[in-house]
């Protein structure tokens, strides 16, 4: 029983710890919470897709790149976009996405890592893949963070 009480006493201190290490860390910081949801890596066979994504001033830059099992990049490419244009977009959510359909006149942009447009270089829809994202909670959290960081930019 002993043991049992300081095992749950143990788990109890650990979650408190990460949630408080956690709040430091990160805060309420919405462009240090929304990169955190945003960067992740898949495998896909042997080549691993990373996401890795930064805010830039007033824009979400998001990196997509294809890694095979040596670490080689194989293909990448860069989409930026306004985050005013993100909080007026339409949106669609489902587990693991969030999609934009960007107002009319409003445009993302595409390089590959070599620098040179990708096929779609300039798109009026955007898909974010956030793995960890499941209830319509998650997603509004979300959303607030990018309406957040959009109205900063507004001032």
């Amino acid at each position: 029983m002993k043991f049992l009480l300081r095992l749950v006493g143990v788990l109890v201190a650990v979650v408190v710890g990460f949630a408080v290490v956690s709040y430091f860390m990160f805060g309420d910081n919405p462009s240090s919470r929304l990169t955190l949801e945003l960067d992740h890596d898949m495998a896909v066979g042997a080549v691993t897709i990373q996401t890795t994504s930064e805010v830039s001033g007033c824009d979400l830059d998001v990196t997509f790149t294809q890694v095979d099992a040596e670490g080689t990049v194989l293909v990448g490419e860069k989409l930026s976009v306004q985050f005013k244009d993100l909080a007026a977009a339409t949106t669609t959510s489902g587990p693991g996405y969030i999609g934009f359909a960007l107002p009319a006149g409003s445009m993302a942009t595409c390089v590959d890592l070599n620098g040179a447009a990708c096929s779609k270089a300039e798109r009026s829809d955007v898909q974010l893949n956030l793995p960890k994202i499941k209830t319509d909670d998650q997603v509004n959290r979300v959303l607030g963070w990018i309406d957040e960081l959009a109205q900063s930019c507004e001032g």
